[in-house]
């Protein structure tokens, strides 16, 4: 027969039992396992069949250990991380035998991976609470900080809106000086006024009439001037105005309008070229 590649004439103690012209000790032999024409297989991915004590097992091959009935490799499998049943949880992986968070997650809160974010910034896990008015708590390169929502701008710590704030007109730090207020980022004057010398004045003074003049409105002598909001008038001292027949005309003594505008006295039909308390006199 054959033993161990030789030919003997009997089978030696080392492998005592003679299975088909060849010698094998069933308890450790994997073609004979237990008893001649008894081969040992296994299913279990990186392992190969074993044989001991005449029952078939199986044995990992190497970089792999046996947990249970599996081969896993300990430096890379999430569930037997480092040792067997060392499961790696909160999504993080197994890397070099120990559970970590992918890179892409960089955060370890409590166990579980997550990204930078205003629930979690940075490597305290911090929750974002700015509690500006008006704002959006961010987390950016692992710190806390806040974005105003749309056509606020931040001025000293606050979402302002610089289109109407009275103290950050336009841009921070103006502030518009009462009693102007601020109106699509520009300090403008109350309504009824406007800004001469950098104060607010009315646009009705005679001193300032309309809607943008600093000049003063002009009268000649024996009139005052006016001021309507607009533009510039101007209004008899005495008597009434009687445009081209005489201007400002006391019609109690003014012979060309003696009575009223245009009543002239010194026609030479009239009784008299004087006017004495509204008639013509001679």
């Amino acid at each position: 027969m054959c033993s161990s590649g030789t030919c003997v004439s009997g089978c030696p103690a080392a492998t005592p039992t003679l299975c088909g012209g060849t010698c094998a000790d069933t308890t450790t032999d994997t073609m004979h396992c237990g008893g001649c024409g008894a081969p040992c297989a296994t299913t279990i991915a990186h392992a190969e069949p074993t044989c001991a004590s005449g029952r078939c097992d199986f044995k990992c091959t190497d970089g792999f250990m046996a947990c249970g009935n599996s081969c896993v490799d300990l430096n890379k499998d999430a569930a037997n991380c480092g040792a067997c049943g060392k499961a790696c949880g909160g999504g993080k992986m197994c890397v070099s035998g120990a559970c970590q968070c992918p890179a892409s997650l960089m955060r370890d809160c409590d166990g579980t991976c997550k990204a930078d974010s205003p629930t979690s910034c940075g490597s305290s896990c911090e929750l974002c609470r700015s509690g500006v008015a008006r704002a959006t708590d961010t987390c950016d390169n692992g710190r806390c900080g806040f974005k105003c929502s749309s056509g606020l701008s931040v001025c000293s710590g606050q979402c302002i809106d610089t289109g109407s704030d009275n103290n950050n007109c336009g841009i921070c730090g103006n502030s518009c000086s009462a009693p102007e207020r601020c109106s699509f980022g520009l300090c403008v004057c109350p309504t009824g006024q406007h800004k001469c010398g950098g104060s607010c004045v009315s646009n009705s003074s005679i001193n300032s009439c309309g809607l943008f003049s600093c000049s003063p409105c002009a009268a000649p002598p024996g009139y005052s001037a006016t001021c309507d909001g607009f533009s510039c008038g101007m209004t008899c001292d005495g008597g009434i105005n009687c445009g081209s027949t005489g201007a400002c005309a006391d019609t109690n003594k003014d012979p060309r309008n003696c009575g009223g505008c245009g009543i002239t006295c010194l026609d030479p039909a009239s009784i008299g070229p004087n006017c004495v308390f509204g008639s013509c006199s001679p």
